[in-house]
């Protein structure tokens, strides 16, 4: 038996440079969209106007990245995906997800047999965000559920039970909420 559904709108505080990347974002992806508007397109362009509302959560895809480069910050992307983010900014831009600057001529060519060439631990800083679901998790784990509705013996001892779903549209951002789970001491299972 799960509990009832609780849903929560939480404003948050994001850092300077978080705040010039979004708004960055949402300039240019409202010139685009009056763009489609204008030409009497936005039908025809439905997929990109959709891309461009998925980017203000994450303005990279997140999947296993296709020709992998990583960062000076020690964070791997597709090719195209931070290519597209450096374009956008002239050849620098905030890091997607520690928004530390990352230049194009900074980056550097992951071989493609392994995702994580590099020591991420040493370099990782989590976003605000990120730092929020883990403020919310840590909270909710904090109080047990009852006890199971099914009927057990009166000689059972029932454990108190503490459990979480994160849900997310990429896979590789259950990777980014993996290292703050070990680092907290959380047990997890990732179903992809």
């Amino acid at each position: 038996m799960l509990p009832p559904r609780q849903t929560v709108i939480e404003k948050l505080l994001f850092t300077a440079e978080e705040l010039d990347f979004y708004e960055a974002l949402r300039t240019q992806s409202k010139v685009r969209f009056d763009a489609f508007v204008a030409e009497g397109k936005v039908l025809n362009n439905y997929a990109s106007v959709l891309a461009m509302l998925l980017q203000s959560c994450c303005v990279i895809c997140l999947d296993a990245p296709e020709d992998a480069v990583i960062t000076n910050c020690a964070h791997v992307f597709c090719r195209e995906c931070i290519s597209g983010c450096l374009a956008n900014a002239m050849g620098a831009a905030p890091c997607p997800v520690c928004r530390e600057t990352v230049h194009r001529a900074d980056l550097l060519t992951l071989p493609r047999k392994s995702r994580f060439a590099v020591d991420l631990d040493k370099a990782w800083r989590p976003s605000t965000k990120l730092t929020a679901l883990m403020a919310d998790l840590t909270e909710t784990l904090s109080t047990a559920l009852g006890p199971p509705v099914v009927a057990v013996p009166s000689t059972s001892v029932v454990p108190s039970v503490r459990k979480a779903v994160i849900i997310s549209q990429w896979t590789a951002m259950l990777d980014l909420v993996q290292r703050p789970l070990e680092h907290e001491g959380i047990e997890y299972a990732q179903q992809r």
